[in-house]
């Protein structure tokens, strides 16, 4: 899958599951998914983590600045449709 979906999509559901809800255990349960696509994927999910990979030369920067950017959107993607739509 590529960069960027993959982070897309598995920032999207763990930020915009714990927007939609404040019971912890769909919170959990947000993270849980997450971090089972992020594994799939090889994906981050989280900036810091990309940032370290790629200091310990893990990843190039090109595949940061994919990583980074697919976390952004995901994450403003899913305030957006909590927010604005829901």
């Amino acid at each position: 899958m590529n960069i960027f979906v993959s982070e897309l999509i598995g920032t999207f559901i763990l930020i915009a599951a714990i927007l939609s809800t404040k019971n912890k255990y769909y919170i959990a349960l947000a993270f849980l998914l997450a971090i089972t696509v992020s594994n799939i994927s090889k994906g981050h999910i989280n900036p810091v983590v990309t940032l370290v990979k790629y200091i310990q030369g893990a990843v190039t920067k090109e595949e940061t600045m994919r990583y980074v950017s697919g976390q952004v959107a995901g994450g403003l993607l899913a305030y957006y449709v909590i927010t604005k739509v829901v």
